[in-house]
Parts: structure tokens; sequence; C-alpha cells
């Protein structure tokens, strides 16, 4: 279980890495999806945009994804053409196949290439398609309700809440504690004896006796 969660934790935290980023690149282009986070059979648009120095250099620029598992990065199981976009000189993109549940590694390969650079990548996550629960999550009052009183209990929503304490059951408890102390060991024969002691001392020196 425990593994499960901490695999579970790290996944999400990757994923929002992921889709909270902004482009893969260098100084001539960015590479970027419109979502890194996508359902099974949901579509997500692969772009690069250049710069204008290097498209006045190279007009002709062709570039291609490719498809990879981040499992098999050297298995690719699809490859497409990014297409120029004629109200966006500088924009070449291309809408992704669909793709089974799992993680991608989409690769930027470009004719002619980049020389000197590393490789343009940028992550991809599929999750499987929702089951009909988990596709509706609205609350259903008269079933809760049903099942809260079948049980004893009773729906509390959050205008509600506040009946929560009275419907507890009290955890107080009272327990009684008994010390045995011996009589001469209480502070009040203590003084007692002390104050006969005292008077009587008072009363020899007033007579006179020793």
């Amino acid at each position: 279980v425990g593994d499960r969660y901490h695999h579970r934790f790290w996944g999400q935290l990757a994923r929002w890495a992921a889709k909270n980023k902004a482009a893969a690149g260098n100084e001539f282009v960015k590479f970027s999806l419109t979502k890194t986070d996508i359902d099974a059979g949901e579509i997500t648009t692969a772009s690069a945009r250049w710069t204008q120095d290097y498209r006045d250099r190279f007009p002709e620029v062709k570039s291609t994804v490719s498809i990879v598992r981040a499992s098999e990065p050297d298995k690719v199981i699809a490859s497409l053409e990014l297409l120029n976009q004629k109200n966006q000189p500088l924009l070449q993109e291309a809408n992704l196949p669909a793709l089974s549940e799992g993680e991608y590694l989409l690769k930027l390969q470009t004719t002619p290439p980049i020389a000197g650079e590393k490789e343009i990548t940028t992550p991809l996550f599929v999750h499987g398609v929702k089951t009909i629960e988990l596709g509706n999550l609205t609350s259903n009052p008269q079933l809760l309700t049903e099942m809260a009183e079948s049980s004893g209990g009773k729906l509390l929503t959050p205008q509600t809440i506040n009946e929560l304490m009275e419907l507890l059951p009290s955890l107080k408890q009272e327990t009684t504690k008994q010390d045995e102390i011996s009589v001469w060991d209480h502070w009040f024969f203590l003084i007692l004896i002390m104050g006969i002691l005292t008077v009587e001392w008072a009363i020899r020196k007033l007579n006179g006796l020793p």
C-alpha cells in the first residue's frame, strides 16, 4: 500500500510539473503541447514555434514528432509531421493520434537538423477512461440519508455539521481516587501538637517553672 501511494503521489507531482511547463526547446524553436495531461481518446496538439531569424535562414525546415513510451524510449510507436500554418508562418503544428493509457515522451526532429543541440522532448500523460462512478461524483442525498438511518446514524451536510458534537456519545469519565494518610502524617495534627507544646511552655514560663 505504501508503494502504491508513494508512486501515485510522485506521479501526480510529475504530471503537475509537466502540465505547468510552458515548452521545451532552444534558442531557435519552442516545442510544446496544448495539454500534456489527457484522457485516452482526447486530442492534444503538438506545435513548434520558430524564431524569425531561423525561418529566414531555413524557410523549408521540416519538423517531425516521434512518440515513444517513457518505459521504452528507443521504440517509436508513432510519428507525424508538423504542418506549416498559413496565417502564422513561424508555427508548425499537428494533432496527435489517439493513444492508449500510459506515459509517453515526444521528440522533435527537424530537417535540416539543428547542429550541436540536444534532443528536444516533452512528456505526455494519458489516463484511462473514467468509469461512470468516477465520471459523476454528484452525491445522492436521499440514498445517503437512507444508508445513515439504516445504521442508526444521521446524514450531516456542511450546513448541519455543527450538530455533530451533540450526536457523539459523552466521552466524560468519572474516577474515584482514594489515598490513605496516617494520622501522624497529616499537617493538622502536627499544628495541633505544636500548639499544645507552645501553650505548655508559655504557662510554665509565666509561673516561673523551668
